[in-house]
């Protein structure tokens, strides 16, 4: 399916607007809060190392930019979560600025922290709050912005830098197709899905979803705005021809687990049948045709690179096999227990999340399969 097309004057007027429904499953998505066991602050190891990986075409795009604006730099990073990741990579950020010279001594530097609604910005703002204190990045100013990326966040021509790290694989909403009647029966997403019209409705909102986050940052960055966006890419490195992800995925120890409690009659099968996971990841492909369609932008980088595990998920020994698999799943969970537990309940819910840390370990190595990101680096015209 080709990229849904969009006037090249991508600042000319907004998209339609989302629709309540959709407003009211933003509110669902936020990682879990909070900094204990189960919290997202703890179990993001994956997110850091991934950030890792990417690191190296991050600093080499931002060794060519060029900022319009000394005096003054406002960055925004979207999607931050609690933000223990968040604030280390604009960290990074602002310490590749200042080696490399494009930062003056009397530069201000804002940074605006941004994700939805419930998101947990109390432990986000605490976590800024601790950096600015070090000596280790560049002082910069912090703000929360609540709100969804895929909706106007900012003024016009107000950002010169924006940064969306892991995020860009949660859509706004799960397609509007899937209210129907067992629509995508049997399994929570579209890689396993055994129908066609679950998958290239998948693709629509996805791709849509990606359309107007490149519609809005558009308008909010100021001519010569600097845009980094790290997206999960379509399964591994065989995979890559594909558009969407056919590959093991995380998503695949909830759906295991979903399915062996259907089996036991623990969960309904109904339950199975209606809930879809919000999430879809583009191809290369499909990214470069949104960037042209949108108009407004320059390609610096756009490649992928593979995953690496982080160190608490590698694994030799049966003990450590152990430790990888239910941290595997706490990972997971961290990421999903609001949305799960909307759907089941907190009980249910508990009880799939007890069966995806009893599924990780003999399924170590299918789950932790290396996939491919995208790297993406754009210049605003």
């Amino acid at each position: 399916m080709e990229a849904p097309e969009r006037n090249a004057d991508v600042a000319s007027g907004p998209p339609a607007q989302q629709d309540a429904d959709q407003k009211r499953s933003n509110r669902l998505h936020a990682m879990a809060g909070g900094d204990g066991q189960y919290s997202y602050d703890q179990n993001s190891t994956y997110q850091r190392q991934l950030f890792e990986t990417a690191r190296p075409l991050l600093t080499a795009a931002l060794s060519r930019y060029q900022i319009p604006d000394q005096s003054m730099l406002h960055v925004a990073d979207l999607g931050c979560s609690t933000g223990k990741n968040s604030v280390y990579q604009t960290g990074v950020l602002l310490s590749c600025l200042k080696a490399a010279g494009k930062l003056s001594p009397d530069t201000e530097i804002m940074v605006s922290f941004s994700d939805l609604p419930d998101n947990d910005f109390n432990l986000l703002l605490k976590r800024a709050s601790e950096a600015r204190q070090s000596d280790q990045a560049p002082t910069f100013l912090a703000a929360a912005v609540p709100g969804s990326f895929y909706e106007a966040l900012f003024p016009k021509n107000w950002l010169h830098m924006v940064t969306c790290n892991t995020s860009l694989h949660w859509m706004s909403r799960v397609p509007l197709e899937s209210e129907r009647p067992r629509w995508n029966p049997g399994t929570i997403w579209y890689s396993r899905s055994q129908h066609q019209h679950v998958k290239d409705a998948y693709q629509k909102q996805g791709l849509k979803d990606l359309s107007d986050f490149l519609h809005y940052r558009g308008r909010e960055l100021v001519p010569g705005g600097f845009l980094w966006m790290y997206i999960p890419g379509p399964g591994s490195r065989k995979e890559l021809p594909q558009a969407g992800y056919e590959g093991n995925t995380w998503i695949d120890i909830i759906d295991d687990a979903w399915r062996d409690l259907v089996c036991e009659g623990v969960l309904d099968p109904e339950s199975l049948d209606t809930f879809n996971m919000p999430v879809y990841y583009p191809s290369v492909k499909e990214i470069a045709a949104l960037v042209e369609s949108a108009g407004c932008y320059t390609i610096d980088t756009l490649q992928y690179v593979e995953s690496e595990l982080s160190p608490d998920l590698r694994a030799t020994t049966e003990q450590e096999r152990e430790k990888a698999g239910v941290k595997q799943a706490d990972l997971v969970w961290a990421v999903v227990k609001s949305l799960v537990t909307g759907a089941l309940g907190s009980e249910k819910a508990e009880r799939l999340f007890e069966r995806m840390q009893r599924n990780a370990v003999p399924n170590l190595e299918s789950y932790l399969t290396p996939k491919m990101y995208t790297c993406v680096a754009l210049i605003r015209k």
